[in-house]
């Protein structure tokens, strides 16, 4: 088994080139997904591109050091709207772990 499949990658790179494509076409004049009002939708979508975008936020911290391939990986849809979309959802709705409770309360 070859530890390095370059049609995997190639497809890795097609499938979130898809992804990120669909979430920028659906972005509404509001600046979100459905609605004028932040919603399920957009925070699902936030949530799974996260992973890709790495929010500068407390609950998103990632072990270090970053494998140079991963951050090659992110880096490669770093200006991607979608991309920058998922950072402006978590600046303007993931306060940091004391709003959360504070929002809860």
């Amino acid at each position: 088994m070859a530890l390095f499949d370059a049609r995997a990658v190639e497809d890795s790179f097609e499938g979130t080139r898809a992804a990120l494509d669909l979430v920028a076409r659906s972005i509404g004049p509001s600046g979100q997904l459905v609605g004028d009002r932040f919603s399920v939708a957009d925070l699902t979508a936030a949530a799974n591109l996260a992973l890709l975008v790495h929010p500068d936020h407390p609950d998103m911290a990632r072990p270090t050091p970053m494998p140079d391939a991963v951050r090659e990986f992110m880096a490669h849809f770093a200006s991607h709207p979608a991309a920058r979309w998922t950072l402006d959802q978590y600046r303007s709705h993931r306060g940091g772990p004391e709003s959360r409770w504070r929002a809860s309360a």
